[in-house]
């Protein structure tokens, strides 16, 4: 082994940098992860999409009384809560049955599965 300052920049990056060959037949001296599965467990999510506007859940919007056309001319809001969004899976007996039933084209289909409100 030569001292640090008689090495050739040349000796020195050829001592440094392998081939990926080399690389690939060599076993490596690392540790090995705890974890050897995917690195990523959720998928990749489009930067547009954001899980709240996408997923079935309640919601609520401030409404000022004026703004829903109802003859009154208030200036009080109200809290309206509502359900949306799309359900991904069937939770209760009626909707595994509303399931089935689209699915075996017993009736007319109108789209996806409607979010129902579990508690306000």
């Amino acid at each position: 082994v030569l001292p640090l300052f008689l090495i050739t920049e040349t000796q020195f990056f050829k001592g440094t940098f392998t081939s990926a060959t080399t690389l690939q037949n060599k076993p490596s001296n690392r540790p090995t992860p705890l974890f050897s599965g995917p690195t990523r467990i959720r998928p990749k999510r489009h930067t547009w999409e954001r899980p709240e506007e996408q997923e079935c859940q309640l919601r609520s919007l401030l409404v000022r009384i004026k703004d829903l056309s109802l003859g009154y001319n208030s200036e009080e809001t109200i809290l309206f809560k509502y359900c949306s969004g799309t359900c991904p899976k069937a939770h209760s007996n009626h909707d595994l049955t509303l399931s089935i039933l689209l699915q075996k084209s017993e009736i007319p289909a109108l789209g996806n599965p409607c979010c129902r409100p579990i508690h306000y």
